[in-house]
């Protein structure tokens, strides 16, 4: 995860509270990138940009469900 450290820290605390792991980026792995307000998710096959925490949720939630 990259960007604005206060909205990292909010976004890694709502990614925690859903039970979602935050780790260090490595190969075929999702990263999140905040950029003013948005939320990119750069997956292996997509990107999906998002304009809240409540968006990068189902997002993420939508990702995990594909990968399965």
């Amino acid at each position: 995860m990259s960007g604005n450290k206060i909205y990292r820290f909010w976004t890694e605390r709502a990614l925690h509270r859903h039970g979602i792991q935050v780790c260090e980026a490595t190969e075929g792995t999702t990263h999140i990138e905040i950029t003013q307000k948005k939320w990119i998710v750069h997956s292996s096959s997509e990107t999906t940009i998002c304009n809240s925490i409540f968006e990068l949720l189902i997002a993420i939630n939508s990702i995990n469900y594909k990968s399965l």
